[in-house]
């Protein structure tokens, strides 16, 4: 994962690792403007699961998550 700094002081998060519930929090308590994601990082028979998950916690919280 990584993270950069963008001219509003607002974090774009790049993620390209599996996901895992400890990174949700993560980025949730970073409150970042935006969240890219490889469609690859939500594998597994809860894969899609999690990502609908993801992005209703994320969009409660005014953060978009694009996943490619």
């Amino acid at each position: 994962m990584h993270r950069v700094l963008r001219e509003d002081d607002r974090y774009l998060w790049l993620c390209f690792e599996p996901y895992v519930a400890a990174l949700r929090d993560e980025i949730l308590n970073a409150n970042p403007a935006q969240v890219i994601m490889l469609n690859s990082c939500f594998a597994g028979t809860q894969g899609d699961e999690q990502l609908s998950n993801l992005q209703l916690e994320l969009a409660a919280q005014d953060i978009n998550l694009l996943v490619i």
